[in-house]
């Protein structure tokens, strides 16, 4: 009976000591289907850096006009000259449209001696050339002026190379024909601007000549006047600065004689 009894103590006991295991190992542990893994942080993928491309310039940007030629010669006529010009596009952009190109005979005025309207479609295929005639009204040394795109029609890369100026002298027709009535009593004053002289004279000799001519020094001419006119103004003089100024008499190409009548004006300050 004994026996028996601690066969039961014995049974009960290792049943007891494997429920213990059993709750002691698992404790802990979780069924693998609720376990959560970390989850590694992946980095997005990296954007190639896209190079900005280059802007395309301005075609106007490259454009650049000038006379590459400029030839003033003598014509057939008395105070004729003859203006030959080559005009090109040295720039490397396409010409947009046409222009025009004006040959002042007296630079200091916007009096135009001869123009042309230049085509965009024959420049941008190569030089240029273009001429006239033109005769001046009396003779001496002429400052003429060549303006390329004088309306500014066209946008350019330089716009201070459309200009070109230069100087042709006209010789008299006739050396020996009578000078003309030289004006006198010339005088001067100044303007209520510093920088403007006013210029008065008289006149006394035929009515039939043409007008008269302003000389600024002895060969640079400023103006013509009519007959009637005895007095102008010459604008746009530098300060506290002497010229000589001549007045002369002319009809066609004949003129009263050298420093007949002159003055000698100072600017203000």
């Amino acid at each position: 009976m004994k026996n028996s009894y601690r066969f039961q103590w014995k049974l009960l006991l290792m049943i007891v000591v494997l429920a213990c295991a059993s709750l002691f190992c698992g404790r802990g542990q979780q069924p693998e289907g609720d376990v959560e893994q970390p989850q590694e942080e992946v980095s997005p993928p990296e954007q190639p850096i896209q190079e900005e491309e280059p802007q395309q310039e301005d075609q106007a940007s490259q454009v650049d006009l000038l006379a590459s030629q400029t030839e003033i010669v003598s014509g057939d006529d008395p105070n004729e000259v003859r203006i030959n010009l080559a005009i090109r596009n040295q720039g490397s952009g396409e010409v947009p449209s046409d222009f025009t190109v004006v040959w002042y005979p007296h630079g200091s005025t916007d009096e135009v001696g001869c123009s042309w309207d230049v085509s965009a479609r024959r420049i941008n295929q190569g030089q240029e050339e273009v001429d006239c005639a033109y005769t001046y009204p009396t003779h001496g040394e002429m400052h003429w002026r060549i303006a390329v795109d004088a309306r500014n029609e066209v946008g350019e890369s330089d716009e201070g190379n459309n200009t070109t100026e230069g100087t042709v002298v006209i010789q008299r027709a006739n050396e020996g024909q009578e000078e003309l009535t030289a004006p006198t009593n010339c005088s001067w004053k100044l303007a209520t601007v510093p920088r403007v002289i006013v210029l008065s004279w008289d006149y006394s000799g035929p009515n039939d000549i043409d007008g008269f001519i302003i000389y600024m020094g002895t060969t640079s001419v400023v103006k013509w006047m009519g007959i009637n006119t005895t007095e102008t103004m010459i604008p746009d003089l530098e300060l506290s600065t002497q010229y000589h100024f001549d007045v002369r008499s002319y009809k066609g190409d004949q003129q009263s004689a050298v420093d007949a009548c002159f003055v000698d004006a100072t600017t203000g300050q």
